[in-house]
């Protein structure tokens, strides 16, 4: 049988695909890691754990932004049904997946080890900001598909950003859950603030694609200092970023 027309993926969109599979991956491996006896981390001699989700979350905004650099490129890369697939990829990817990354760097602190005076205020607290932080992700995709793409103004801080800025402070070695959870916290109102944030050039997309594809493949060691880096390159763009927006003459 011969698939849907609308089913044939340009170029941009089977590079979405992989934006979808790497985000699936990281939930996936978030239950493993609160398993004390991991059949699949024997069986691979891999430890499916937190940091492979974290991985695997930089795995996707890799290939969201490389989606978007084919997307613009012209006829052939990508589809109208291409675009939408991208923004429930950014949903699974960077607003489901962290938060329950987040989620589960939380209970292996406070649940498996019991550290921390109340467990439970403690769950109650991390299920409430994970969720808000997915409603924000939702809400900031929701705008921005709906939004004219001839539009400059993009307000609110990207969902890929704020996952690449959760993911790689846990492998650059801040992975306490209460830091992990303010971060979040103010991560899920900066998404939807009005305040707007410019994309990245081309040049500046690889650059930041080739760190964060360093700090996926690297060895433990090495991978620390470059995850340092790219967490360092991702706050100057948090917090510069709306002042390059208006450098370049972008008014809303």
């Amino acid at each position: 049988m011969r698939l849907h027309p609308l089913c044939r993926l340009g170029t941009a969109d089977r590079v979405t695909v992989l934006n979808i599979v790497a985000g699936f991956g990281a939930i996936l491996t978030v239950p493993l890691s609160m398993v004390a006896e991991n059949p699949l981390a024997r069986a691979f001699g891999y430890p499916l754990g937190l940091e492979l989700t974290a991985r695997l979350i930089l795995l996707g905004a890799i290939a969201d932004g490389l989606d978007g650099v084919l997307a613009r490129r012209g006829s052939g890369s990508g589809s109208a049904v291409g675009a939408l697939m991208d923004s429930i990829a950014d949903v699974i990817s960077f607003g489901v997946a962290p938060a329950l990354f987040v989620f589960g760097v939380t209970w292996v602190e406070w649940i498996e080890t019991g550290s921390g005076t109340e467990p439970t205020l403690h769950f109650v607290g991390a299920v409430l900001i994970t969720s808000v932080f997915v409603v924000s992700s939702v809400l900031r995709t929701a705008v921005y598909t709906v939004t004219d793409a001839a539009e400059s103004f993009r307000g609110g801080v990207p969902n890929t950003l704020a996952a690449t800025i959760l993911a790689v402070a846990y492998l650059a070695g801040f992975d306490s859950a209460v830091l992990l959870l303010a971060v979040m916290g103010v991560l899920a109102y900066l998404m939807v603030i009005q305040t707007p944030y410019p994309g990245l050039r081309a040049r500046d997309a690889f650059g930041a694609g080739t760190v964060q594809a360093i700090v996926v493949i690297a060895p433990e060691g090495l991978q620390l200092w470059f995850a340092r880096l790219l967490l360092l390159a991702a706050l100057a763009y948090l917090v510069l970023g709306p002042v390059s927006y208006r450098s370049r003459g972008i008014t809303k």
